[in-house]
């Protein structure tokens, strides 16, 4: 399981992931993707 994590860091870091999911999150509550 601790490869899996360090390859998922590696392909995307954790803050950008962090980022994005915020986004995404915002995006559903302000009524973007419906």
């Amino acid at each position: 399981m601790l490869k899996e994590n360090i390859m998922h860091g590696n392909e995307l870091p954790l803050s950008e992931a962090l980022r994005k999911g915020k986004t995404i999150q915002m995006s559903y509550e302000h009524g973007l993707f419906s």
